[in-house]
């Protein structure tokens, strides 16, 4: 015998749809609404040249290591020019974290405060969701833009480095792993944090962009001055001389070389890498306190 009403579609409410994990239509609405706009591609695109930039340097390095096996190559004096591995990921990573910094600009600034603005949280919360949902989900959004641009193509260029080379060599860059992936989770968090808690804060999009860069370069800028001015303890407020301070620490990069020096001058470190790795989640956290006291103050219950 023909089930037609089972034919037709209709099925027991216990045979429903599975519950889903609530933050992720979030993230993927806000990501889907960046992507559509044309200033996002073009800040992405900045973060892919770095990543065609380094890679090329991570190539020419396996070829000439390769080359130098032969005795046609001297992989010594091209590590000398074009810099060595650890100076190549540490250099990425602290430069890709600047690059990051103004897609963020560009593609998170507006993932709450365009809510805000839109008074959209009545739309959010008239559904079964809860605060914590909201914030994840808006948090996973921003997070995925430093993830894809900054932590998976350091981890490419780490990969590259050690798969092509020969196995006597690329013994020692196995170690150099971790080290990276860590120093680009710091910038990571810290991006996260710091454009999540602007936007919570803000109402519209292009003010909150602008802010953050201004934040970004500010901070960056006493904490330079300070420390040569002899205020030492300063220099933790800059992000960027935090995350410098780390990447040196964590790869052991020392002096750097010519090649690498054109592209990432460097500069002072601060007196304590862990000292700089707590500033650096320091400074995440009251980004992620700002959104929570955001949410806590518009959203009832």
């Amino acid at each position: 015998m023909i089930d037609r009403i089972f034919d037709v579609g209709y099925r027991r409410l216990d045979a429903g749809p599975r519950h889903r994990f609530a933050p992720w239509p979030i993230a993927r609405t806000a990501l889907l609404l960046a992507w559509r706009r044309r200033a996002t591609k073009v800040g992405l695109l900045f973060c892919l040249g770095n990543v065609v930039l380094y890679g090329g340097l991570i190539i020419f390095q396996v070829l000439m290591q390769r080359f130098d096996n032969t005795g046609m190559a001297d992989a010594a004096l091209a590590e000398a020019v074009f810099g060595t591995a650890q100076e190549v990921l540490s250099s990425f990573v602290q430069v890709q974290f600047m690059t990051c910094a103004i897609a963020l600009a560009i593609v998170a600034a507006g993932f709450v405060a365009d809510d805000r603005q839109a008074g959209a949280f009545d739309l959010y919360f008239a559904r079964p969701l809860t605060r914590m949902d909201y914030a994840a989900g808006k948090v996973l959004a921003t997070a995925a833009v430093p993830l894809a641009a900054l932590v998976v193509p350091a981890f490419g260029l780490w990969f590259v480095a050690v798969g092509g080379t020969s196995a006597t060599h690329g013994a020692g860059l196995w170690s150099l792993g971790p080290p990276t992936m860590a120093t680009a989770l710091c910038g990571t968090l810290w991006l996260t944090g710091a454009v999540i808690g602007l936007s919570a804060m803000g109402e519209k999009a292009r003010a909150v962009g602008a802010v953050f860069v201004a934040l970004l370069l500010g901070l960056s800028a006493v904490g330079e001055a300070l420390p040569a001015a002899g205020y030492p303890p300063f220099g933790y407020l800059s992000p960027v001389r935090d995350l410098r301070t780390v990447a040196d620490a964590l790869l052991d990069v020392g002096s750097r070389s010519m090649g690498v020096a054109l592209l990432h001058k460097g500069g002072p470190l601060n007196a304590s890498a862990w000292g700089s790795f707590l500033a650096l989640v320091l400074q995440a956290a009251l980004g992620f306190g700002a959104l929570g006291w955001r949410l806590r103050r518009e959203v009832v219950g």
